[in-house]
C-alpha cells in the first residue's frame, strides 16, 4: 500500500490469475488496475498504459508456472522502454523442486527497473509479519524522504534476532532443512492424490512452492469440492477468486507448507473418500 502512495496511485498491472490481495490494496486506495494475462511462460507483456507491474516470477501465484527467462528479458526491457517499474513479489522462491535456478528479475535488472519484494513468511514464520523490499537507487532518497514520519510496524528486537540468525549462517542452514522437508510433503502429497483419486484429478503448478492446483474431473466444481472437504475436516482453496476475468469452476488451491506428513496422507484420503461418494 505504501508503494502504491509512493507512486501517487499510479495505474498498475496485476497479473490474472493473481494475487487478489495486491489486487484489494489497489482497489481500496481507489487506484486503476488491470489484468494483466498469464501464458505458459508467466506473466505477459503488458500492452495497457501502466506504470507499475505486480509479478510473481519465481512461483506465479496461484498457477505455479516459473518465468522464463524470455520473458523475464521482454519484461525488462518493456519497462525500460515504457519508464515503468516491476515489482517482483518473490514470496517463495527458496523452494524449487525442478528445473534449474532461473534469476531473479532484479538481478537481470541493468536498468534498475525492478523494486524486489521479500518476505520471511514462507521460511520462517508467518507471525513475524516481516517482510523487506529493495528498490533502485534512484529512488532512495525520495522513497525515505516519503516515509520520513511512518514507524516501522516490526520489532526492532525481532530485526535484530533475525540479523544475528543470517549473519551466523543458521538461516542458509535453516532453508537447506526445510527444503528437504517440503520436497518430502509434496511428493506424499502428489503420490497420494495419484494413488487415492486417481488420474482424472490433474496436478499442476508442482514445480516450486507450498502449494499445487488440483484439476477437477468432470461433474465436480470448485464449490461442491471446497464444502465437502470442509463438511470433513480438510481445507482446499478456492482458485476462481483470484481470476479478474474469467473464472474457471473445476480447480483447487491445496497447501502443504503447514500439515504433517501423517496429516497430508490422512487428509487426501478423507479427500477422495467424500468427492468419490459424491460422484458415484
Amino acid at each position: 500500500m505504501n508503494l502504491c502512495l509512493f507512486f501517487n496511485r499510479s495505474a498498475i498491472g496485476i497479473e490474472d490469475p493473481g494475487f487478489y490481495r495486491a489486487k484489494a490494496v489497489c482497489d481500496q486506495l481507489q487506484g486503476q488496475s488491470y489484468g494483466i494475462p498469464i501464458d505458459e511462460e508467466g506473466c505477459t507483456v503488458p500492452t495497457q498504459n501502466i506504470k507499475l507491474l505486480y509479478t510473481t516470477p519465481a512461483h506465479q501465484y496461484p498457477t505455479g508456472t516459473v518465468m522464463s527467462i524470455g520473458r523475464r528479458t521482454e519484461l525488462l526491457r518493456w519497462a525500460d522502454k515504457n519508464d515503468a517499474y516491476i515489482i517482483e513479489d518473490d514470496y517463495d522462491s527458496e523452494f524449487r523442486y525442478k528445473g534449474s535456478p532461473i534469476p531473479t528479475l532484479s538481478h537481470l535488472d541493468i536498468k534498475e527497473r525492478t523494486i524486489y519484494f521479500g518476505t520471511f513468511s514462507k521460511t520462517l514464520l508467518p507471525s513475524l509479519r516481516m517482510s523487506y523490499l529493495v528498490i533502485p537507487s534512484h529512488l532512495q532518497g525520495d522513497f525515505e524522504e516519503f516515509n520520513m514520519y511512518q514507524k516501522p510496524t516490526v520489532s526492532a528486537i525481532d530485526q535484530q534476532v533475525l540479523g544475528q540468525f543470517m549473519s551466523e549462517g543458521f538461516y542458509t542452514s535453516h532453508i537447506a532443512k526445510m527444503r528437504t522437508l517440503y520436497r518430502m510433503k509434496r511428493e506424499c502429497l502428489i503420490t497420494n492424490i495419484k494413488n487415492q483419486l486417481g488420474e482424472e484429478y490433474k496436478i499442476k503448478g508442482d514445480s516450486a512452492g507450498l502449494h499445487i492446483i488440483l484439476e477437477l474431473p468432470e461433474g465436480l466444481n470448485e464449490a461442491t469440492a471446497i464444502e465437502l472437504a470442509k463438511k470433513n475436516g480438510v481445507k482446499i482453496d478456492s482458485i476462481s477468486i483470484m481470476h479478474q476475468e474469467s473464472k474457471p469452476t473445476n480447480q483447487v488451491m491445496i497447501g502443504y507448507g503447514a500439515p504433517s506428513v501423517e496429516d497430508i496422507q490422512r487428509g487426501v484420503g478423507l479427500l477422495a473418500s467424500v468427492l468419490h461418494d459424491y460422484l458415484n
